[in-house]
């Protein structure tokens, strides 16, 4: 189960078991009627969620999306801070590499001073 060793599967199980049996021992004769209900209520919690989760991941998707066409759009210039990558000059294609974050030089062969990462 990924990170979770078993022992700590078997304490959580163990511990939503007790907590079940304390519920139901609460409910006692009601517990038929209760959970006829339930069930229906349960269902539409779990279709409301999965609808959440399903628009919140389109949504995330789409910020990704976006986030992502403006860094390829997104120009700098010299003297600005940009982190490690590659940056190509948009006047004649000259290649700068960052190794770490750092302030941009003007390209060093035409001079220009606007920059895209590629």
């Amino acid at each position: 189960m990924g990170e979770h060793t078993a022992d700590t599967i078997d304490k959580v199980a163990a511990s939503v078991e007790k907590d079940m049996v304390n519920a139901a021992q609460k409910i006692g004769t009601r517990w038929d009627a209760y959970s006829e209900k339930t069930a229906d209520l349960f269902q539409v919690w779990r279709d409301r969620g999965n609808r959440f989760l399903t628009d919140a991941t389109a949504a995330v998707g789409d910020w990704l999306q976006q986030t992502s066409d403006k860094l390829k759009t997104q120009t700098y210039h010299s003297g600005e801070m940009a982190a490690s990558g590659t940056l190509e000059c948009t006047t004649c294609g000259e290649h700068i590499v960052l190794q770490t974050p750092a302030h941009l030089p003007a390209c060093s062969k035409c001079r220009n001073t606007e920059f895209r990462r590629i």
